[in-house]
């Protein structure tokens, strides 16, 4: 299995997928990145760190001069699930 980040231009990662090992060895991970969950930056990362230092997650930051994935510097804010306002039990 393969890892494929997505970053925006900020460079930060706004998500990660798992691409079929058959896709990265034929060189097609990012095509099948792009028909699963659309266009962008897709940059392959590693669980082992392999390559691009660490394993991107949503949050963190591509530096294209080093080509590593690296912990942003500030917190990736996740969005927030409002509670509803009544704790009304349905029947």
């Amino acid at each position: 299995m393969a890892y494929f980040a997505r970053v925006n231009d900020n460079n930060v990662v706004d998500i990660v997928i798992a691409v079929p090992d058959e896709f990265e060895l034929n060189g097609t991970g990012v095509d099948y990145a792009v028909e699963w969950e659309g266009p962008g930056n897709w940059i392959q990362t590693s669980f082992t760190g392999r390559i691009r230092g660490v394993f991107a997650r949503p949050g963190y930051k591509y530096n294209p001069t080093s080509d590593e994935f690296e912990v942003a510097e500030e917190p990736y804010e996740l969005p927030t699930v409002e509670e509803p306002a009544d704790d009304q039990s349905q029947n």
